[in-house]
């Protein structure tokens, strides 16, 4: 059993691929759901172009640039340079 810390820690290469296996098999939302469900405290993990497009990153945006940063260096793309868009 992976009861203690120490026996997590020494398989957690093992348990990390058994819970991709299995969290790949549904989508996100049904997982959020599940967790809700269940009371357990959890959200979803954006990348950045979600993380932009998200309202409340550009209603952040906004308040930003009433304090001198113009909100169209927030929620802007830019190209990676060696991934590209």
């Amino acid at each position: 059993m992976l009861t203690r810390g120490r026996d997590r820690v020494v398989h957690g290469k093992e348990i990390m691929a058994i819970f991709a296996g299995l969290l790949l098999k549904k989508p996100v939302a049904y997982w959020l759901d599940e967790l809700e469900r269940a009371r357990m405290p959890s959200g979803p993990i954006s990348d950045v172009s979600q993380v932009c497009l998200a309202i409340h990153t550009c209603s952040r945006a906004a308040c930003r640039s009433r304090s001198g940063i113009p909100s169209s260096l927030i929620c802007r793309r830019f190209r990676h340079p060696r991934e590209g868009a």
